[in-house]
């Protein structure tokens, strides 16, 4: 016990200087604590009731194609898929030939040719994957 105490000495017990005002926290929240959390939590889902949320995305067009901005996006979304399912739903950006219209803003951010441009199969899967979220998501 002596070496114990001799590595870990018994902490002080007067209080340091400039903490006297300072009040020890409970391990525990007081109940009014948890009181207050629900009572915030209700006033936050009041305030998300009251959010404007736009009813459709934008409807910005490529300048180049005439490509709605979303097409683009989803394109993109699906070149990153096609990169991790495998070849066959799509190619390089330096190997692809005849990408479909959608994927001209990849095809220019990939300079280098290292993104991933769809393949049609690609992009129809993903355009019925989005077509059924909308349909559970409005079901619901």
């Amino acid at each position: 016990m002596e070496v114990l105490e001799a590595v870990y000495p018994e902490p002080p017990q007067e209080v340091p200087e400039g903490t006297e005002s300072l009040e020890p926290v409970p391990d525990e929240p007081a109940p009014d604590a948890e009181e207050e959390a629900e009572q915030e939590r209700a006033q936050l889902l009041r305030e998300a009731e009251t959010v404007h949320i736009p009813p459709a995305p934008s409807a910005a067009l490529d300048a180049e194609t005439g490509v709605p901005a979303t097409e683009g996006a989803m394109a993109h979304l699906a070149g990153y898929i096609a990169r991790k399912c495998g070849p066959s739903f799509g190619a390089l950006a330096m190997a692809s030939e005849d990408a479909p219209v959608q994927t001209f803003w990849t095809r220019l951010r990939s300079a280098a040719g290292g993104l991933t441009i769809p393949s049609q199969l690609c992009l129809d899967l993903l355009n019925q994957l989005e077509a059924e979220f909308i349909y559970v998501s409005r079901v619901r």
